[in-house]
């Protein structure tokens, strides 16, 4: 029972980061269905956007965060005094999640 109480918390806690940018994703795909030009390009041809740039994106932030772990896992944002270091692993993240967004 106290398992699912903070499992339920930390859905809550999450949930409370991303509510906007999930309410603008769902505004979105609302307005690209049922649209002026939602006739013009086909519902089809969006999902099977949709669904490979998610998947796309989350590749590259798996990878992303695998890369990080192993070859810089000495460096922690809290603890880090060189924002240098914070910089590099920022740039790392943007450069592969980019790189995977883009499809290549």
């Amino acid at each position: 029972m106290k398992f699912l109480k903070h499992l339920l918390g930390q859905i809550k806690w999450q949930f409370s980061r991303i509510w906007f940018d999930l309410l603008m994703i769902f505004g979105i795909i609302l307005f690209v269905t049922f649209g002026p030009f939602a006739e013009n390009v086909g519902l089809t041809f969006f999902y099977n956007v949709i669904v490979s740039k998610a998947l796309l994106v989350s590749c590259g932030v798996l990878h992303a965060h695998i890369t990080r772990e192993l070859l810089f896992p000495y460096i922690k944002f809290k603890e880090e005094q060189s924002w240098s270091n914070n910089v590099l692993v920022i740039a790392l993240y943007i450069i592969i999640i980019w790189s995977w967004a883009r499809g290549g």
